[in-house]
């Protein structure tokens, strides 16, 4: 920080060397969120506007500066700069390439746009299985943020399986897999499993000096899971927490999400009122998915009436335009739409049918699979499309389902 600091408040970016030295010292601001989203947004949209959309370099500072806007939660002026790079370059099968859609999938994920990060997500994955040492760790940190977003346990298993298992001194690699093993822990209801993942995680980040609270969003996710356990006093101190360090950030999708995760803890006509303010903090961010969820549960707390309806409606809006299955289906029962509201089980094939109610009493996949005469991956199939065809988050909550499926 210090030898950021001594750079001066206008560094001099003439250079590609001093662009990217530059970007590497911004990057540690971003990471311990010393500096704050705004003076990180301003330094680096001054290094973006010095660097050519038409480098062929592959150490370049775009990727570092990518970092920073997306945790500054100002995204919206690069991607027309990497649309402008992807069109002067021919695609192939590069690191470049590789790191151009790693950058791209980062973006669309900042917008909330998570059906389009995923086809540049996984396009970097498959790129960087021959670049691993260049593009490895980020297109990988790329795919897990789609695939927690979209809470899609087949996408979880397969990185964890995958790109999870290669070794890495990565900080952030270790931290966004532990994410996903949570996630995992968290869909099949092991809810004390996924809270101590994630406070090791947090531990850990903690130690590194690593603060960012866009970056690594532990905080509230933890938070969550204390609830579910019954621990709601230390939820309340997660919570406070994480409003405290996205106030000293100051990015709106920080913000947003925290007093979102307050207000839940809260309830009542108090937690109405921090459900608006999320409101009105998320319309200035650039996370059309944060916007979304906060205005389901705004419109869960508002009941009924004309505000609710139009509140719902606009949630389903987001969430379609961000292509995200579950929280799409959520909306629908919540505003009483669509068949999951009044038949959750109409939507479901026979089959699918079938592996929930055997799930219900209680056997694994592969004693489904046995019951059944499928493979194991089937059966994870056939979960998968009911969890989004009824808008559940995994196994648990699909369970607590099968009595109104029943009935």
């Amino acid at each position: 920080m210090e030898r950021l600091s001594a750079l001066g408040e206008e560094p001099a970016l003439i250079t590609a060397a001093e662009r990217e030295l530059t970007a590497v010292l911004l990057n540690s601001a971003v990471l311990t969120a010393r500096w704050s989203a705004a003076e990180v947004s301003r330094l680096a949209n001054r290094i973006l506007e010095r660097e050519p959309a038409t480098s062929e370099q592959v150490h370049t500072p775009l990727p570092l500066v990518v970092i920073g806007l997306v945790a500054a939660d100002s995204v919206r002026g690069i991607s027309s700069w990497l649309a402008m790079e992807q069109q002067t370059r021919r695609q192939g099968g590069t690191v470049a390439d590789a790191l151009v859609n790693v950058q791209q999938a980062m973006v669309l994920s900042a917008r909330g746009r998570v059906s389009q990060a995923r086809e540049y997500a996984e396009r970097a994955v498959r790129l960087a299985e021959v670049h691993w040492q260049e593009a490895g760790v980020v297109s990988t940190l790329a795919l897990t943020r789609v695939a927690l977003d979209l809470q899609d346990p087949v996408l979880i298993e397969r990185i964890l399986d995958g790109p999870g298992r290669r070794r890495s001194s990565s900080l952030a690699l270790t931290a966004t897999l532990q994410f996903a093993k949570a996630a995992q822990d968290a869909g099949n209801g092991r809810w004390t499993s996924a809270l101590e993942t994630l406070l090791a995680c947090g531990r850990q980040l903690e130690a590194s000096g690593w603060r960012n609270p866009v970056l690594f969003a532990w905080r509230p996710w933890a938070a969550e899971l204390h609830r579910r356990v019954g621990d709601p006093g230390a939820a309340g101190a997660l919570a406070e927490e994480e409003l405290l360090r996205a106030k000293e950030w100051g990015a709106p999708v920080a913000l947003g999400r925290a007093l979102r995760v307050k207000a839940r803890l809260i309830g009542g006509d108090q937690g109405v009122r921090l459900l608006r303010e999320s409101v009105d903090v998320l319309r200035a961010s650039a996370d059309e998915l944060e916007l979304a969820r906060t205005l389901l549960l705004l419109g869960r707390q508002l009941r009924s009436g004309g505000e609710a309806a139009a509140v719902l409606q606009e949630a389903g809006a987001l969430a379609a335009a961000c292509g995200v299955p579950w929280l799409v289906e959520r909306i629908r029962a919540a505003d009483g739409s669509g068949a999951s509201a009044a038949r959750p089980e109409a939507a479901l094939t026979r089959t699918e049918r079938t592996v929930a109610s055997l799930v219900g009493r209680g056997l694994t996949n592969q004693e489904a699979a046995a019951e059944l005469g499928v493979s194991s991956r089937a059966v994870e199939k056939h979960l998968t499309s009911s969890y989004r065809k009824l808008g559940v988050s995994g196994r648990r909550e699909l369970i607590e389902l099968l009595p109104r499926m029943d009935s």
